[in-house]
């Protein structure tokens, strides 16, 4: 028993690795393809591309909250059944996918061309090319829904050195795309949007083909497995209950501050999150490699390894953003001038500080969610996620009614994001009894020691520094090191530092 976690320990480290090395190469490419196209397409269509094209972006949220759901029950039915017990997932997971594209599909195609044409805040001339947009946009919801139970397969079978490649590979495409626009007369950002979908109509040809190749249980067979099936439907309901609470919480303040800021806040809120998914790319890969050992723990009744992932995972997750966030929360302003010149749309320095420090909270609330799923009981936690969005959204109404600054906006969703972290606590020990007393003491104590130990003394020492070349490196450095020093020592038990020091070392080696 002792040498299988080993083994699965050493699986993980290796994942994670190279999870790190897709997420470096993604973070660069990124980071100057969003310069080029603010540059191409300018701040105000960038901020009308950034409303309409949430739609794009909350689409891989979907398909991700679904493929995870689908992912879930190859797991389970991994660690009771083995691989024959595959394929009764596939099939289920087929037609409920095609009855989720059908029904989403509808929705928003009501709901999306009644805001863009009635309430959305944008020029007249530019209205034809957001419909354009959305449209688009429509039919990449369609793809990307067909694709979740083969990116499910993908992740429960743990073929990351195949994931991170499509992602690379995508990546650059989107890169060339960006060099393509540049050369167009056309409407650009009509252009892009054409682009954008044949982005993931080739990202899906690749997943597909791969899968069909590789995983012979992906055969699709007449009749069904009635009881898988309504477990299957009721769990990917509440999922995606859940799913599309947080995107109409995220879509809902994009088109709030539309309506009483303009696109030019919008253009600030998208550069922002642009940062912030950059960040949490990182952390998102600790959850990918963690994910199917956590779910199969679980389904082999080993509780005591699953609180210990998540207990993990959570301080983990909660350091790696903290060692990132903290330098380039103090040198903001320096950093957005290298990276986007001249053109930075007002509030993005605030927004972007505001989402990191909620950003920290969500990851200490992901590795909770990874055990809620894993238990598939997730009926109260979603309700509770549910509401929460919500209340943001009505939230975030009444404060910029009332004329407060849109930064407003964001303190808010930080209060509500700590609110909902205590409340899916105790939803998680209602579903699976441990120690909340533990947890605080093991997770909420050592992050919140760890922040002030590395925020404190690097603020100090920004205040002796100028905005000069010299000085950035010298804080962002600073930074680093203190961060990482506070994290191992102070942050870290034991058995978590070996771990890290086995990530360092096979990391070291694989470079």
């Amino acid at each position: 028993m002792a040498t299988e976690i080993v083994a699965n320990n050493k699986r993980i480290v290796k994942n994670t690795i190279l999870l790190y090395i897709r997420m470096f190469i993604v973070l660069l490419i990124s980071l100057y393809t969003t310069r080029v196209l603010l540059r191409v397409l300018g701040v105000e269509d960038y901020g009308i591309y950034n409303v309409v094209s949430g739609f794009v972006a909350m689409f891989s949220f979907l398909n991700g909250a679904m493929a995870n759901g689908i992912q879930r029950f190859y797991n389970v039915a991994l660690g009771k059944e083995g691989e024959e017990g595959l394929t009764p997932v596939y099939n289920a997971s087929i037609r409920i996918q095609v009855i989720l594209a059908i029904i989403i599909f509808v929705l928003i195609e009501g709901i999306g061309i009644w805001y863009i044409n009635n309430i959305m805040v944008l020029p007249a001339e530019r209205l034809p090319a957001a419909n354009i947009i959305f449209q688009l946009s429509a039919l990449s919801l369609l793809i990307v829904i067909i694709q979740a139970p083969y990116t499910g397969a993908i992740m429960a079978m743990e073929r990351m050195d195949f994931y991170s490649i499509v992602s690379i590979v995508e990546t650059l495409i989107r890169l060339g795309c960006i060099f393509i626009l540049q050369t167009i007369t056309y409407d650009k950002l009509a252009t892009w949007g054409v682009l954008s979908l044949a982005i993931t109509l080739i990202v899906f040809f690749l997943s597909f083909a791969y899968c069909k190749k590789q995983f012979k249980f992906l055969r699709f067979k007449r009749g069904r497995d009635s009881s898988l099936f309504k477990s299957m439907l009721s769990f990917s309901g509440w999922n995606l209950f859940g799913t599309m609470s947080g995107i109409l919480k995220d879509q809902g303040v994009n088109m709030i501050l539309n309506y009483f800021c303009g696109p030019v806040v919008n253009a600030a809120r998208g550069i922002s999150h642009q940062i912030s998914a950059a960040l949490q790319g990182f952390i998102s890969n600790n959850n990918i490699a963690v994910r199917p050992q956590l779910t199969q723990s679980y389904a082999q009744g080993d509780t005591k390894r699953t609180f210990n992932l998540m207990f993990s995972i959570s301080k983990l997750n909660y350091y790696l953003l903290l060692i990132m966030a903290v330098p380039l929360g103090v040198e903001i302003n320096f950093v957005l001038k290298i990276w986007l010149g001249d053109t930075i749309p007002d509030y993005t320095a605030p927004f972007t500080l505001w989402i990191m420090a909620t950003g920290l909270i969500n990851n200490l609330n992901s590795p909770i969610s990874l055990v809620v799923h894993a238990t598939g009981r997730m009926k109260l936690y979603q309700l509770s996620t549910g509401f929460f969005s919500l209340l943001l959204v009505a939230v975030s109404i009444v404060l910029l009614k009332i004329g407060l600054l849109p930064e407003s906006v964001f303190v808010a969703t930080f209060v509500i994001t700590v609110i909902n972290q205590v409340a899916s606590l105790y939803i998680l020990r209602s579903l699976v009894p441990f120690s909340l007393k533990e947890y605080v003491k093991d997770v909420v104590l050592p992050c919140l020691l760890v922040t002030m130990l590395a925020i404190g003394p690097t603020l100090l020492l920004k205040m002796f520094m100028e905005d000069t070349w010299l000085c950035f490196i010298i804080v962002v450095l600073f930074g680093v090191i203190i961060s990482m020093l506070s994290s191992y020592l102070v942050g870290m038990n034991r058995s978590e530092r070996k771990m890290a020091l086995q990530f360092v070392n096979k990391f070291i080696r694989r470079g």
